[in-house]
């Protein structure tokens, strides 16, 4: 009985803490001090919400568009063309809106290392959904 309960306290632990793993890249890269960490994390959260949705959306036009392209059907290609471009629109200005809020919490030398990390974020393949959205 105690090997289950600490089993499940420790697995509890693994998945509270993922959040705080994903998000220390970048208070490490940019040696943000408490209070701006307190800040980015917010405003990554903010945006994290909206980004759920958009990108379902998108993901769910974009799924449509794969199957009138497969049916070869000339006309639902371009509406959802329009309906895909227009969502992918929303979510690239989503990004780039959390990207210059952070920006303004950041000093000069920080800043530095926040476009650098932007640059790396930006030619990444594979491992981010989001930043192909930003090289259309």
């Amino acid at each position: 009985m105690l090997n289950k309960i600490s089993i499940v306290a420790l697995v509890g632990l693994l998945l509270s803490a993922q959040a705080a793993i994903a998000d220390a890249p970048l208070k490490s890269r940019l040696a943000l001090d408490t209070d701006q960490a307190k800040i980015v994390t917010n405003i990554q959260a903010k945006h994290r919400e909206a980004k759920r949705g958009e990108r379902q959306s998108l993901n769910r036009e974009a799924r449509k568009l794969r199957r009138a392209r497969n049916a070869n059907d000339s006309e639902l290609i371009a509406k959802q063309e329009i309906v895909v471009s227009r969502l992918e629109d929303v979510l690239r200005q989503r990004i780039l809106s959390e990207d210059d809020e952070i920006r303004q919490v950041l000093n000069p030398d920080q800043l530095k290392k926040f476009e650098h990390y932007l640059v790396e974020r930006n030619n990444m393949t594979g491992s981010s959904r989001d930043v192909l959205v930003l090289k259309r």
